[in-house]
């Protein structure tokens, strides 16, 4: 009998490690840093205005407390495939922030042109994974102003890159503490393509409400990627694979009711809100082993009536899965 004891240790030892292949991993880590100096061009200075940087880190699990799965009617944990296929609740938590400058630099405000502004923020979310649909509800709490830290992040980044600094900061959007909430919607429909590629397309929504941001979103994206068998990701939690590379267009239409990042605390105060705002981007990646590497060249609609133009910015993304 002893002699089979060290074989059974071996077979058990391959089942426990060929279920744990089978499990998703457990979280994903991700920064993002975003920049109209990123935004790939020919000649030309960029144009460093309006969303002129933005700065994100964030975690999101596989996981989440009990008594909020049982909440939101879904499993504790989205690692198990039978998990995500009956319903499972995951979390996340991001570090986000955000600069905003108008096109008009100057020593005093210029009349229309929205302000000098920065946010500072955390966000705190959780998320209901379903076949083909994601469920996502977030607290976001930040702080805007000096405190916002805005001003000195941008002043090194000019001293980085050997530019001069911005006039105006001295007048900016005045300190204030924000909370807001928001949910949406994502749905995924896909199909299958020759080999391992597949043609994937989502159609999205989403709503905020809080003392800074008012708005309604809507918008959709179609995807083209080459899959492998690497294990599902939080990152991605609507995909059972994430992609080995794709190649994604997306469109956006932003209903805003109210920002203050564009018209200020009072009315009157900075620039006058345009209430529609649509916004385009492509964006490209790929994935090795757990590592993923994602850009995005993103086109924003004018968001106030004193703009002219669109505004263009890049933004790269660099994701690790821990297992």
């Amino acid at each position: 009998m002893r002699r089979f004891v060290p074989t059974l240790l071996l077979i058990g030892g391959i089942a426990r490690a060929l279920s744990a292949q089978s499990l998703g991993a457990s979280r994903a880590v991700e920064t993002v840093a975003e920049n109209d100096l990123f935004l790939l061009r020919g000649r030309g200075v960029p144009p460093d205005y309006d969303y002129t940087h933005g700065t994100r880190a964030g975690v999101a699990w596989a996981s989440a407390p009990a008594s909020l799965a049982r909440v939101l009617g879904g499993e504790s944990s989205c690692r198990a495939t039978e998990a995500r296929a009956s319903g499972c609740v995951m979390t996340g938590l991001l570090l986000t922030q955000d600069i905003y400058t108008p096109r008009r630099d100057g020593v005093l405000p210029v009349a229309g042109e929205r302000p000098y502004a920065g946010w500072l923020g955390v966000s705190a979310s959780a998320h209901r994974v379903a076949p083909r649909v994601i469920r996502s509800l977030a607290i976001d709490i930040g702080v805007t102003g000096r405190p916002s830290l805005a001003e000195d992040a941008q002043m090194d980044i000019h001293r980085l890159v050997r530019t001069g600094p911005q006039l105006g900061w001295r007048h900016q959007l005045a300190g204030r503490a924000t909370l807001g909430a928001r949910y949406g919607e994502t749905r995924r429909f896909e199909r299958l393509a020759s080999g391992t590629r597949s043609i994937a397309a989502h159609l999205e929504w989403s709503a905020a409400a809080g003392n800074a941001l008012t708005a309604v979103s809507t918008g959709g994206d179609v995807e083209l990627a080459s899959r492998g068998a690497a294990p599902w990701s939080p990152a991605t939690p609507d995909a059972a694979h994430p992609p080995r590379m794709f190649v994604r267009v997306g469109v956006r239409e932003d209903a805003v009711l109210r920002s203050a990042l564009v018209e200020g605390w009072k009315q009157g105060e900075a620039a006058t809100r345009r209430p529609f705002v649509a916004e385009g981007e492509i964006a490209t990646g790929a994935r090795w082993r757990r590592y993923a590497i994602e850009y995005r060249a993103v086109l924003r609609g004018p968001e106030y009536r004193a703009a002219p133009t669109a505004h263009p910015y890049g933004s790269f993304r660099l994701t690790v899965d821990g297992y």
